[in-house]
């Protein structure tokens, strides 16, 4: 959980926003350092972890996705599996998480909407893959991009620009973490309706 957070910037322990909101709203401590705010990637890593959990949010670990739950051309859940049993070679039956909803924020790679791709190609015809790194263009692209792709499954973070082609953005945090706030609306507003 937080993907690329944990490394920082290059391995370093650093990472940065433009706005301090949402770090200090799930209590990170932030510095100025000219027109940017610095925080540290590991208290920042573990401040989302525990701020999910607190909100109730259910967090599995050593488990990956493996496919879709589709059901009536809407995305219902995902199946996962055991990533130990599955390095192992081991033949472990998967099992199915349903949804309601179900968000891929599984970063560079965009784990869900590939395997909908693989199936499904003629609703992503393009390469599912980011363009080359253009910092500004793409904090405000992920932002915008973020949301529905495909009944029931939505994208949020780096996979937003791996789906649609969107510039890398390096180790600036904001635009995903505006992105992961935009799709939690989009979602309790569906939950709503």
């Amino acid at each position: 959980m937080g993907g690329g957070i944990w490394g920082g910037a290059a391995g370093y322990n650093i990472i940065t926003f433009e706005e301090k909101d949402i770090p200090e709203e799930i209590g990170v401590t932030t510095q100025k350092r000219d027109d940017l705010y610095i925080a540290d990637a590991i208290e920042f890593a573990a401040g989302l972890a525990y701020k999910a959990k607190k909100a109730g949010a259910a967090i599995f670990n050593l488990l990956e996705a493996e496919d879709i739950v589709l059901k009536d051309e809407t995305v219902k859940g995902i199946v996962v599996n055991n990533t130990a049993a599955l390095m192992g070679r081991l033949h472990v039956d998967p099992f199915c998480i349903c949804a309601r909803y179900v968000v891929d924020a599984t970063g560079h790679t965009a784990e869900l909407v590939s395997i909908l791709k693989d199936r499904k190609p003629e609703i992503f015809p393009q390469k599912l893959q980011e363009y080359f790194m253009d910092v500004e263009t793409s904090e405000a692209a992920v932002v915008a991009k973020t949301g529905e792709v495909y009944p029931g499954l939505y994208v949020a973070g780096m996979s937003v620009c791996d789906t649609f082609g969107l510039p890398r953005m390096g180790p600036i945090f904001g635009g995903m973490l505006k992105s992961g706030k935009k799709v939690a609306e989009l979602i309790k507003k569906a939950i709503g309706n």
